[in-house]
């Protein structure tokens, strides 16, 4: 029985509660007002770098800092607003924008320069220095046996290899000095320049070579190096004169067999062949030349119609100095010609000025019915006019020479006279006729 009581007091306690809030009136509760959020826009220029996203930061909020931006050949520093540094701990009451601050790198050194490279007193076929050329050349006259090589590293270099610069030592033909750089504290990124120098070889040339009144029968070159000249039977000593082309060169003559030479003077000359040489030195280095003199036997002709002059011209005609004659010859009759002519021409110039005499006339003879005018009948009759007498000259006859007659009857003829150069010619021809 206690136990059925207890279990209508346990229900009793569970269900009276839940009626009594049943029949309670629920009432919603109150809604909160939420209160308005500023924002503001934060903007990144990266001045040329990669881009940033701009934030939205409520007001009175800080900055979230990005990643920083990337730019070649810069280094980013900081982000700077209104030329002031930014550390993101400052709060955001405005728009802003923040500018990105760079450092430029410093540049990559990939090599080693000169900043100059001379040959002094000479210029490179190549024209001025550039330090990305490496190669020079350069040609220097064959009596340059030294140079002087001048260069300069940049300032980021060293000249790591100098044996070459300075003063040089020139061989004939090719020389080739080399400079080497390399970059400052230490033996990396080195470069090379050549420089190629050329000294010509020495000049061993005549410039000229002549026998002293005869004639080559070749015509003188300085690469021809043998000649022939035929002298007269009495000829038993001549002269020679070789002149080098270098200053730097000597000349030495020599015969063969019995030939004496003292100096240019060669002598002792025997009949037939004699040959001589001529030597060009310089430093070491020799040309011969040979020329072979041939002495006629006594009953022999030197052949000089066709003889050369060791300067090339054809001369048969000479003087005692080997120069051709001709022309002082046809100079000379061509001015006596031209005197004559120009004596003629005043000649008769001065003919043709002077005034003739007066020839003896006669006036005709008119009567007064001659005279007489048609319609004039009371005119008196024309007086006669007295003859001229004829003037007698009694000057004594001079008998004129046979060139005055000749001249006068050129006057008359007005004719020019005819000269007979067959004459002229004649002896001009026997003057070749004699020298031969």
């Amino acid at each position: 029985m206690k136990k059925f009581v207890l279990l209508i007091l346990l229900c009793s306690s569970i269900f009276l509660p839940i009626n009594v809030l049943a029949e309670e009136e629920i009432t919603p509760p109150e809604e909160v007002e939420t209160p308005e959020v500023t924002t503001y826009t934060v903007t990144f220029d990266s001045d040329g770098g990669s881009s940033i996203e701009s934030q939205t930061i409520e007001e009175g909020k800080t900055v979230a800092r990005p990643s920083n931006p990337t730019k070649e050949g810069y280094t980013f520093k900081e982000w700077q607003l209104d030329g002031k540094t930014y550390t993101f701990l400052e709060t955001v009451t405005a728009n802003i924008t923040l500018k990105a601050v760079w450092e430029e790198n410093a540049p990559t050194i990939d090599s080693s320069y000169l900043s100059s490279l001379a040959v002094k007193d000479y210029t490179f076929k190549e024209g001025s220095f550039d330090k990305d050329k490496t190669k020079y050349t350069l040609t220097v006259p064959s009596d340059v046996s030294q140079i002087m090589i001048e260069a300069t590293p940049d300032e980021n270099s060293i000249i790591f290899k100098q044996d070459d610069l300075g003063t040089q030592n020139l061989k004939y033909g090719s020389n080739t000095f080399t400079i080497i750089t390399a970059l400052s504290g230490s033996n990396d990124k080195t470069k090379t320049y050549t420089i190629m120098v050329t000294r010509e070889k020495a000049d061993i040339t005549l410039a000229s070579l002549r026998i002293v009144g005869h004639v080559f029968k070749e015509t003188f070159q300085s690469d021809l190096y043998h000649y022939s000249v035929e002298v007269p039977y009495d000829v038993e000593e001549v002269e020679v004169q070789a002149v080098a082309s270098s200053h730097l060169a000597s000349v030495d003559i020599t015969g063969e067999d019995d030939i004496i030479v003292d100096g240019s003077k060669v002598s002792n000359l025997v009949v037939g062949d004699n040959t001589i040489t001529i030597t060009v030195s310089n430093d070491g280095n020799r040309q011969v030349y040979s020329v072979t003199i041939t002495r006629l036997k006594e009953d022999e002709e030197a052949n000089t119609t066709s003889s050369i002059e060791s300067e090339g011209v054809v001369s048969p005609l000479r003087d005692d100095d080997g120069k051709d004659v001709r022309n002082y010859i046809l100079l000379t009759i061509g001015t006596l010609l031209a005197v004559v002519m120009v004596g003629l021409g005043i000649y008769f110039f001065i003919k043709s000025k002077e005034k003739k005499p007066k020839q003896k006339t006669k006036p005709v003879e008119t009567t007064s019915q001659e005279a007489e005018p048609t319609n004039q009948e009371n005119l008196p009759p024309a007086e006669e006019v007295p003859l001229i007498e004829e003037v007698k000259d009694n000057s004594p006859t001079i008998e004129q020479p046979p060139i005055v007659e000749i001249l006068e009857d050129l006057e008359d003829t007005k004719e020019a006279p005819v000269i007979d150069h067959s004459d002229i010619l004649d002896g001009i021809e026997s003057l070749f006729d004699d020298d031969k």
